[in-house]
């Protein structure tokens, strides 16, 4: 069986996200597992090389393929339905199978509403993808969703990968890729905290791979990609301190950092300032935080239970030691007023990170903040329930009794502007506002029918169900 696998292009180049200079590290993993298995495969990485739907289509329709897959994020899927469907009418005897972020957290409902897939992969996709590919009976495939006259069938979850299982995973296919500037990687999967509002792709429990391993992985990087950067992409880096000081160390006795930089993030809760530390000996040059609000009862609230103290000190720490910092914030979180977002305001604006991100408050499937929405909790009001406004930066999900949507994207301008402006720092706001033109200009289109009064009406209650679902 000829596999195919698509990261499908946006419509518009809007967000950064959508011109990234990294390729797609769930599809490399994909791409390298099938094909340790001798099972062909190909990669479209439509996001990285600037392609449009149309030339999606036209190059699978040369190659052909049996079976293809494509990942979805939440606010992605009705668009990816789309592409499935200009795929499905070009090749009709292809079977599409969706997996990613949205899938995983809503595998029956994902086939529901969205015909245009035949199947839905959830959870960690190399040995699902694996066994579909080598003609495994549908129905005794763990983390499979499938269609069954009509109905859909969800098959048992299949178990997270051990740390020996990660082990022994061949590194991702990048060769099947366009060369790039900046290579991602995994030192760890899963998340051992409790966020209300994160859904955790990759499960509660860390799994960490071998010091060797992840090091082989660097070495094997740098000699054959050559990457001008590379972005460790745990959740959470440094959670196991004694194996990430053992990676650290091996990292600056092979040279690293004379070779190339890297970026990570972590949690105010974990680092200390010796990390922070060892870090930047070992080649880290970029760090980020997730802050989320300046307000230490709502930070309680969200389960985020950090020290803000302490990250005043971490921020200084990492300046010291040479590490670009970018502190992450919501407006938006349970029970957020007007005063407790300028908390977070001036909070952001007297850390002065180099950089920052302050997006609004999306309800992500499988998150606790979802079914709070969902019921109605925490102030929340939802006034869409279309899969494309579950967005941080430019959406369009809910706003809060005591936030309108229109304030809480008041208050994002204003914070952006503020935390420039507060410190002075004018080359860099216009640089940010030059380097987020698209965003901007997309965000004021969305915006100024709301300042002049087009408040949304109220939904229903969230359901699955998507208005246009046939059309990420």
């Amino acid at each position: 069986m000829n596999v195919a696998l698509i990261n499908p292009p946006p419509p518009q180049r809007t967000e950064r996200w959508d011109r990234p200079d990294y390729p797609h590290i769930g599809l490399g993993y994909l791409a390298a597992a099938l094909r340790a298995q001798a099972v062909p495969v190909t990669v479209i990485d439509g996001k990285l090389e600037r392609v449009t739907v149309d030339e999606v289509v036209a190059r699978l329709c040369e190659q052909q393929p049996d079976l293809v897959g494509l990942t979805a994020m939440t606010h992605e899927i009705g668009i990816v339905a789309d592409l499935a469907g200009a795929i499905k009418a070009a090749l009709p005897q292809a079977t599409i199978v969706v997996g990613g972020v949205h899938p995983t957290a809503l595998p029956l409902e994902t086939l529901r509403d969205f015909p245009t897939f035949d199947l839905a992969v959830f959870g960690e996709g190399e040995a699902t993808l694996v066994e579909l590919a080598q003609g495994a009976e549908w129905a005794h495939i763990a983390g499979l969703a499938w269609r069954r006259d009509n109905e859909v069938v969800v098959n048992e979850p299949r178990p997270w990968l051990t740390a020996d299982e990660l082990n022994a995973l061949p590194y991702p296919a990048w060769d099947l890729f366009p060369p790039a500037h900046t290579y991602p990687m995994l030192t760890t999967r899963g998340c051992p905290f409790t966020c209300i509002f994160c859904a955790r792709p990759y499960g509660n429990r860390v799994r960490g791979r071998t010091v060797d391993n992840i090091l082989g992985e660097f070495r094997w990087l740098l000699d054959d990609f050559k990457p001008g950067y590379i972005k460790v992409y745990d959740e959470t880096f440094g959670v196991n301190q004694r194996h990430t000081a053992q990676v650290l160390d091996g990292l600056i006795d092979m040279g690293l950092p004379g070779r190339v930089r890297w970026w990570a993030q972590t949690r105010i809760s974990v680092a200390d300032e010796a990390l922070l530390e060892h870090m930047a000996r070992a080649g880290c040059d970029y760090v980020g935080l997730g802050i989320e609000s300046g307000n230490a009862q709502i930070l309680s609230t969200i389960a985020k239970d950090i020290d803000l103290d302490k990250a005043r000190r971490l921020v200084r720490a990492a300046q010291r030691a040479g590490i670009t910092t970018e502190g992450f914030y919501i407006i938006g979180l349970p029970h957020e007023t007007r005063e407790t977002a300028w908390d977070t305001i001036r909070f952001a604006a007297d850390l002065n990170t180099e950089f920052v991100s302050i997006g609004l408050m999306v309800p992500y499937p499988h998150t606790e903040v979802y079914e709070m929405a969902r019921r109605g909790e925490g102030g929340y009001r939802l006034i869409s329930t279309d899969w494309r406004d579950f967005n941080k930066q430019l959406g369009n999900a809910l706003e809060l009794n005591t936030l309108s949507r229109a304030e809480m994207e008041r208050l994002q301008l204003v914070g952006y502007s503020y935390f420039f402006l507060r410190n002075l720092r004018i080359p860099d706001f216009v640089r940010f506002c030059w380097t987020n033109r698209r965003e901007a200009w997309a965000f004021v289109r969305q915006f100024v029918p709301k300042l002049l009064g087009r408040r949304g009406a109220a939904v229903p209650p969230l359901n699955t169900a998507q208005p246009g679902g046939e059309q990420i």
